[in-house]
């Protein structure tokens, strides 16, 4: 009889609050349970079903679970032999609830993101904030942004700005009109400064921007260029023998030099006469290597003058040495006693 009337109680309890309390008469949830014992002596705890993997598997592809599940939490003891498609998380032991359609992971300890191990998607989802500095070690992979904005990569606003419709880049400014565009926002200031370009000598102020053969900018003087002659109807070194056919010394106060190569020798077997012109510096090592052939067929061994090879290059101040070379087919030529060059050089 106490039985019943203990029972009777407990559903008067649950109907008029909705609530129920295990070990605890005012329970302060749908369901609060207490711990019976708190010295240890005992285990406390709630164990809700436990599955294997496998089972949850196949209850759920027998339509066990369902929208009317959505939020319900199991065990899986194992993970389901065949992980795919609800059950595809289930690939190890652990806590599961199910969404309605799958199976998810409550996750412990240290969380992978998927996207980032898989690389596809990634962490980035919208404005933030770094909480320190920030170092990406990239190592032999590569970094690339994709845009198709105008102002698609930005610093500062108009710090840096990258152009990514029009392939442009702008300095000081976000929407540039050239390839580079530098706004420096002050009157008559470029806001440009080439650091190394001071070490041309001689070291002056006043200097103008060039471009040089190669397309580099440097620095040439203002003032009238200094002509110099360094060899003028020079003959071929004596008993080279070979398309070696001129060295000739040379020494560069620094600065840019405009280099113009004029030859006349003898024709050769083939009509492929060829003058090759090289500057090497003081360790041998080749600056510049440039190559005329005559532009139409010319009869054997008459004396003719070769198309003038012009050199525009940039050198800093020293000792130098330039071979021209006589060849016929790209074979090595015999040269011809008669043969001269003549080599002038401006000097800016």
């Amino acid at each position: 009889m106490k039985h019943l009337f203990t029972a009777a109680a407990m559903l008067f309890s649950m109907t008029t609050f909705a609530q129920v309390g295990i070990n605890n008469t005012s329970p302060k949830a749908t369901l609060d349970i207490t711990a019976k014992t708190t010295d240890g002596s005992k285990p406390e705890g709630l164990i809700i079903p436990q599955l294997s993997g496998s089972n949850i598997h196949t209850a759920t592809a027998a339509g066990v679970y369902g929208t009317n599940q959505k939020g319900l939490i199991i065990y899986a003891t194992s993970a389901d032999s065949s992980p795919t498609g609800a059950t595809a998380n289930i690939t190890a032991a652990g806590y599961y609830y199910f969404d309605g359609s799958t199976w998810q992971k409550i996750m412990t300890g240290s969380v992978t993101n998927s996207d980032l191990t898989t690389g596809v998607g990634g962490i980035y989802k919208g404005s933030g904030s770094l909480s320190g500095n920030t170092t990406v070690t990239q190592g032999s992979n590569t970094l690339a942004f994709t845009s198709t904005a105008t102002n698609g990569f930005s610093v500062d606003g108009t710090t840096l700005s990258v152009d990514a419709a029009n392939h442009r880049v702008g300095i000081g400014t976000s929407s540039p009109t050239q390839k580079f565009e530098i706004t420096s926002g002050i009157a008559n200031d470029s806001g440009m400064k080439f650091n190394n370009l001071t070490s041309s000598s001689p070291v002056s102020s006043g200097k103008a921007l060039a471009v040089d053969a190669n397309g580099k900018v440097v620095t040439i003087s203002t003032s009238t260029p200094t002509a110099q002659v360094v060899a003028e109807n020079l003959a071929p070194n004596v008993g080279s023998g070979t398309n070696k056919s001129w060295s000739i010394p040379y020494n560069h106060p620094g600065g840019l030099a405009y280099i113009n190569i004029a030859a006349t020798c003898w024709s050769t077997t083939g009509n492929m006469t060829s003058i090759t012109f090289e500057i090497r510096d003081a360790s041998n090592q080749i600056i510049q290597l440039k190559s005329v052939r005559l532009p139409a067929v010319v009869p054997v061994n008459v004396r003719i003058s070769m198309p003038p090879i012009i050199s525009a290059i940039n050198l800093p101040a020293g000792a130098y040495t330039f071979y021209v070379y006589k060849s016929s087919g790209f074979s090595d030529t015999l040269i011809d006693a008669s043969d001269v060059i003549s080599i002038s050089s401006l000097i800016f």
